[in-house]
């Protein structure tokens, strides 16, 4: 019988010490502390430089699950535009320039993203760099199009973003907003329709103007308990939606929560003057990077979403990553994951390559429809374990990829008990499989976190917090092989310096398998 190898992800499940609001802490995972107890068991940075973020940046599924996968440090996109935002390359990019040449006689140019300065799928301050680039190239109107956080965020914060916001559209006598919705609705990515179908309606101007102020847009959702993730599409100005001839900049830098409405829009409205983004949000979307030729004023109907749709800057995706040395050694991966986190454990773990290894089987597994995971804790845990069972005892591959979402998908609800309750869940999955592949087929559980979430669930001032954290995840190591003679004074070692870089070349020596050189050292176990 095949001994496999497995590594599960615990999405947003961090370590910090015992305090009211860490649910890890709290909660009731007798196997956890079991397993950390008796086998290798020790703290990996997840955060900020280590994994390619601006320094003191929280970590994210993103960039967690591409440097786990890729065994190296990659730096970010977020970072990358930051960069080339600062160097002044954005502000003389052929690309941007010809799109606004582009622009149909009396054409407006949209800025849609999110604003906040979480740094996980967008900054603020790339979004006033672009109102100031902007501001210099064009005389055409701004119109801004705010997608609320809450969630990389405090839950209601949105005030002061609008705020500084308008603040600096006065200042610079260009720009002002149009509309305001939640993340909830314009950040979907589990094929929700009716959430994007809204969104899309909104920035087409194709809802009526209910609020002509954001202030009273926030009131009205705050005293009916709705937080800035959750609020409904508005529109502000009767002429505030995308029209034919418009140009628009989506200024959002990670592609998974990105490419839903992208889509939607480029299909509403294909006389746009140009669709533009940072890099491109996928191959399923129709796209070219290079600069595009001189195109007439007039945006004729029914033009092909590739003439519009540009992108600022390229990111090469990642070779001889785990998975890519897997598949040239001809070994067989079974990889699983609910619909909220697919990306991360495919297109991310796999450094930005979208197809199908060979000798790779991909699962997806359905998230449920619903608002938030309050009341769902569990989410999809318990089909993903029993589908890895029947694999296992069926038709076991060499190395399985597992991300289980609860941890972080609950968290970011702010519930305590919620997300102690899913971190206990966790707990019983965790023990299901290291039955299978340990105890029954003599394999290797290895048990890992792409960044923090539920370690921290409310601050030194009682609130409640939603984000993801800067602090460090667990990364264990259980088999026959790796059982510790003795309980060690606490239950995680440390490794100084190490991070989720080192992960990969951990996973291929214990494998038998050697790290290509762009991997980091593996840690010694």
């Amino acid at each position: 019988m095949n001994k496999p190898t497995m590594l599960i992800v615990l999405d947003g499940f961090g370590y910090a010490p015992s305090a009211p609001g860490n649910a890890v802490n709290l909660a009731n995972m007798p196997f956890w502390r079991q397993m950390c107890s008796q086998y290798p068991a020790m703290l990996l940075h997840a955060a900020g430089e280590a994994v390619g973020l601006l320094p003191g940046s929280v970590g994210n599924s993103e960039v967690g699950h591409m440097v786990l996968g890729a065994g190296r440090v990659v730096p970010s996109t977020l970072m990358h535009f930051d960069q080339l935002l600062e160097q002044g390359i954005i502000a003389k990019s052929p690309v941007l320039q010809r799109c606004l040449a582009s622009l149909a006689t009396r054409g407006r140019v949209h800025l849609f993203g999110l604003l906040s300065d979480g740094g996980v799928h967008s900054h603020e301050r790339h979004l006033y760099a672009l109102l100031t680039i902007l501001a210099a190239q064009t005389n055409a109107e701004i119109i801004i199009h705010p997608i609320l956080d809450g969630r990389d965020v405090a839950p209601v914060s949105a005030e002061r973003y609008l705020q500084r916001l308008e603040v600096f559209c006065k200042k610079l006598g260009k720009g002002s907003i149009a509309s305001l919705q939640g993340r909830f609705y314009a950040m979907d990515r589990d094929h929700n329709a009716e959430r994007t179908s809204v969104a899309v309606r909104l920035l087409l101007g194709q809802v009526p103007v209910l609020s002509s102020t954001w202030q009273q847009v926030l009131h009205k959702s705050y005293n009916h308990g709705v937080t800035d993730e959750f609020v409904v599409p508005s529109l502000l100005r009767e002429d505030g939606g995308m029209r034919a001839g418009d140009g628009v900049i989506f200024f959002n830098t990670r592609p998974d929560r990105a490419r839903q409405i992208t889509d939607a829009l480029l299909a509403a409205v294909p006389t746009l003057a140009f669709f533009l983004t940072p890099i491109d949000f996928g191959s399923a979307l129709p796209h070219e990077s290079a600069p595009p030729e001189p195109v007439e004023r007039a945006m004729p109907a029914g033009r092909e979403r590739a003439d519009i749709y540009r992108t600022l800057f390229s990111q090469s995706p990642l070779d001889n990553t785990l998975l890519h040395l897997l598949s040239q050694q001809k070994k067989n991966v079974f990889v699983i994951a609910e619909t909220e986190k697919y990306a991360h454990v495919t297109y991310f773990f796999q450094g930005m390559h979208e197809e199908v290894l060979p000798g790779q089987e991909r699962v997806l597994v359905p998230s449920m429809k619903v608002k938030n995971y309050i009341t769902h804790p569990e989410m999809s845990a318990h089909l993903i374990t029993s589908t890895l069972i029947k694999s296992l005892r069926s038709h076991p591959a060499f190395f399985y990829l597992v991300n289980f979402a609860n941890a972080d998908m609950v968290g970011h609800a702010g519930d305590l008990q919620a997300t102690i309750k899913a971190c206990e869940i966790i707990d019983q999955q965790l023990a299901l499989l290291y039955h299978e592949v340990v105890v029954r087929a003599g394999g290797i559980l290895c048990v890992t976190a792409d960044h923090g979430n539920a370690e921290c669930k409310i601050d030194s001032e009682g609130r409640v917090l939603t984000a993801h954290t800067a602090n460090p995840v667990p990364f264990v190591v259980a088999g026959k092989q790796f059982r510790l003679k003795q309980l060690c004074h606490g239950p995680f070692s440390q490794q100084p310096g190490a991070g989720l870089a080192n992960v990969a070349p951990t996973l291929l020596k214990i494998m038998g398998l050697v790290a290509p050189i762009e991997m980091e050292r593996p840690i010694p176990i």
